[in-house]
């Protein structure tokens, strides 16, 4: 029989370089338009001239590598990556945002907080504040503190009404056991994307919980 390859060869290599890199940001643009319809294998068949994941240079191509590493399963490679990208750019709302999760995903929820608090991104003029501020707000749920969990959420969602947000919303329910209003937010997040396997999947979690198995079933179908 023939070895399978380990999950493991994603996390460090990608296709050998086609041709030689090209880092216009028109084609970093079609490989974004690629990975925000959901088709991030294509996204990283696209990107292949531009070799390996790691090596993908500007902090655009940097930032769509570690997002692109975690949607294929490669974790620990996208949380380098997103580590990697803040230790070089500080000051970039992006960078301070997705270097939050990577800490969340390796230390826990109040590295992820303090690094937010300490960068003031919630309080600045950007539109990746807000997709910061459900963060904060799901971090806060995590400890329990529904209060200030509920006032983020609420304020994200008066100022960016979008599916990555809504699923924020619809955890935060989960967390609170509030589980009819948690469903009615994950419909919310699938009818503004009903591309975004975050989406998705957050909608089928949601019928899942009461037990409505095959409506989840026929939609990740």
């Amino acid at each position: 029989m023939r070895p399978q390859p380990s999950r493991s060869s994603i996390e460090y290599s990608s296709p050998q370089p086609a041709s030689p890199p090209l880092w216009d940001t028109d084609f970093i643009a079609q490989i974004q338009a690629l990975y925000d319809r959901g088709l991030f294998v294509q996204a990283f068949t696209a990107g292949a001239s531009l070799g390996p994941l790691q090596s993908w240079r500007g902090p655009e191509a940097r930032i769509l590598a570690g997002r692109l590493a975690s949607q294929l399963f490669a974790h620990r490679l996208s949380d380098a990556l997103m580590l990697r990208l803040w230790r070089t750019d500080q000051s970039t709302p992006a960078a301070i945002y997705y270097s939050a999760r990577a800490l969340f995903s390796r230390r826990g929820s109040l590295a992820a907080l303090d690094r937010l608090q300490e960068s003031q991104l919630l309080d600045a003029e950007s539109s990746m504040r807000w997709d910061a501020t459900a963060f904060a707000a799901y971090l806060h749920a995590q400890y329990r503190d529904f209060d200030r969990a509920e006032q983020l959420i609420k304020g994200a969602l008066d100022h960016s009404d979008t599916a990555w947000i809504w699923t924020e919303r619809t955890i935060i329910y989960e967390l609170e056991d509030r589980y009819e209003e948690a469903l009615t937010a994950a419909r919310q997040a699938f009818e503004r994307s009903q591309s975004v396997p975050g989406a998705i999947l957050c909608l089928a979690r949601a019928l899942s919980l009461f037990e409505r198995d095959d409506e989840a079933i026929d939609l990740l179908r």
